[in-house]
């Protein structure tokens, strides 16, 4: 069963990796905390002398800001994977984060909980197949099945196209991000630029449209020309076409 305990604030082992803490927040929890003291506690995991933290960065943080000594916290006897889906739920509150934040917690989320379910092998109420990930995300994230399946597809996409969305200010482009996700992961960089360069989906849809019309358009001219040529013109343009190579 997990006890409720008071814990040394600088006990509190924060796991590598973690999304930094919003200053903001941090500030406003504080002037809460000091006004009607702390609603809920945070959750630890014991390891050995210390607690890693599963979840309440924010509030550990707004204890630190306050200069208090000891937190409330319940101590979890939770797995590694329950207390990292845990983790991520919590932050997926968060309002800052991006679309493609969001969706990477997401995913991961939805990856632990299929890991759970082979484990366990559960199996819906009524029996039948296991219970999948998305399925456990649409009912303890409260998120649309659809929304969960988008997700994965712009968590799928390759950390190249990633860093690229970042740079162009399109990684909390959702549109912008499914666009890139149905192209295949050598190509997901250059659509990345065509929607920066076009300014939206829909532009670079349409210039994608117009510059394929352009050169179908020239390849029906030269196919006309290379129909009307002779056998002696063929030849010659065969022939400087390849010391042109």
């Amino acid at each position: 069963m997990d006890q409720a305990i008071l814990v040394d604030v600088e006990h509190v082992v924060i796991p590598e990796g973690r999304r930094p803490a919003n200053p903001e927040t941090i500030k406003q929890l504080a002037a809460s905390i000091n006004a009607i003291g702390l609603c809920h506690p945070i959750t630890v995991r014991k390891f050995g002398d210390r607690y890693t933290l599963v979840a309440g960065l924010h509030r550990l943080k707004a204890f630190e800001k306050l200069g208090k000594e000891w937190i409330p916290a319940q101590v979890s006897s939770m797995s590694i994977r329950d207390a990292e889906m845990i983790e991520i739920a919590e932050n997926l509150h968060r309002a800052d984060l991006t679309a493609v934040e969001r969706s990477e917690l997401t995913a991961r989320w939805i990856e632990l909980a299929d890991e759970k379910v082979s484990l366990q092998v559960a199996t819906k109420p009524q029996g039948g197949r296991p219970e999948s990930g998305i399925n456990a995300a649409s009912r303890d994230l409260g998120i649309d099945k659809f929304e969960a399946h988008r997700a994965v597809k712009i968590a799928s996409i390759s950390e190249r196209a990633k860093a690229a969305a970042r740079e162009a200010h399109l990684d909390d482009n959702q549109a912008a991000l499914l666009e890139v996700a149905r192209a295949p992961e050598a190509e997901q960089v250059a659509v990345i630029e065509r929607i920066r360069d076009a300014g939206s989906v829909a532009a670079a849809r349409r210039s994608t449209r117009d510059f394929s019309d352009a050169i179908d358009r020239e390849l029906g001219a030269l196919m006309k020309a290379w129909g009307a040529a002779s056998a002696e013109a063929r030849n010659i343009f065969l022939r400087r076409i390849k010391s042109a190579a």
